[in-house]
């Protein structure tokens, strides 16, 4: 049996394009299988390859930011919990909308009821002691300047759940599809420069695969963010995020 000859290149090239050569010689193989019925061969053989990975990336700025309040009731009913429950959630859906976030920008996230239980004195049983009801609401703004108020003016009206703020972009599908491309580009000119150095032909594509990036990043401390909303001054920064697109291609070696 003739092992196949691998040869294994890294480079970076480019803006921010990383290639990985693997040049992949003819590989044969045999096995024969001999009963009274039967005889069996097998011929495999590797296609001659070039196989590379093309990267890219950019750092944009996000445009949105998602923020998601709540209210907690607790009572002995759950009827009683959840009038309470939305009476404290109209006082903030009212006072945000005072605020100028429009309603088409805040919608529930999750609504439930629990019970509460308690152990009997000697722990081997529970009853229901209580019931509370939670109603999350998710709110969306473009312009940051506002969050600070809107936290603030979230908990002053009875919010008692905060799950800090997500920054995004809301549409990054142009930014994706270019950076696919510039993915593919770098990969295909890594690939043409190793050919070319090694003295070999690019051939047609065998196979391309790729796939993207678009990350959000939260600031989750419930005490920090109410601390931030406590001073007006205290921007909350949106800093940036950082798309990337990786495509990975094989090419056949030309005779």
């Amino acid at each position: 049996m003739k092992k196949a000859t691998t040869l294994k290149i890294s480079l970076i090239a480019g803006l921010i394009a990383c290639s990985t050569l693997s040049v992949l010689m003819p590989n044969v193989s045999y096995a024969t299988d001999f009963t009274e019925k039967n005889k069996q061969i097998t011929y495999t053989t590797a296609l001659p390859a070039i196989s590379v990975t093309g990267f890219a990336e950019r750092t944009v700025s996000p445009d949105t930011a998602s923020i998601t309040i709540g209210v907690v009731s607790e009572a002995s009913t759950t009827a009683d919990a959840k009038i309470a429950n939305d009476q404290a959630m109209n006082v903030i859906i009212t006072n945000l909308t005072e605020l100028g976030i429009s309603k088409s920008d805040m919608k529930t996230s999750s609504f439930s009821i629990t019970p509460n239980y308690t152990l009997n004195t000697d722990k081997t049983a529970r009853s229901i002691t209580s019931y509370s009801v939670g109603n999350m609401l998710s709110i969306k703004t473009h312009d940051f300047t506002k969050l600070s108020n809107i936290i603030q003016t979230a908990t002053d009206s009875g919010a008692n759940q905060i799950y800090g703020v997500r920054f995004y972009l809301q549409n990054d599908n142009t930014i994706k599809d270019e950076l696919t491309a510039e993915a593919l580009r770098n990969g295909k000119k890594q690939a043409s420069l190793i050919a070319s150095s090694l003295g070999l032909h690019l051939g047609d594509v065998l196979s391309v695969s790729v796939s993207d990036y678009s990350p959000s990043y939260n600031t989750v401390n419930f005490e920090k963010l109410s601390m931030r909303a406590a001073d007006s001054r205290t921007p909350i920064e949106e800093g940036t995020l950082k798309i990337t697109a990786t495509a990975s291609l094989s090419f056949a070696i030309r005779q």
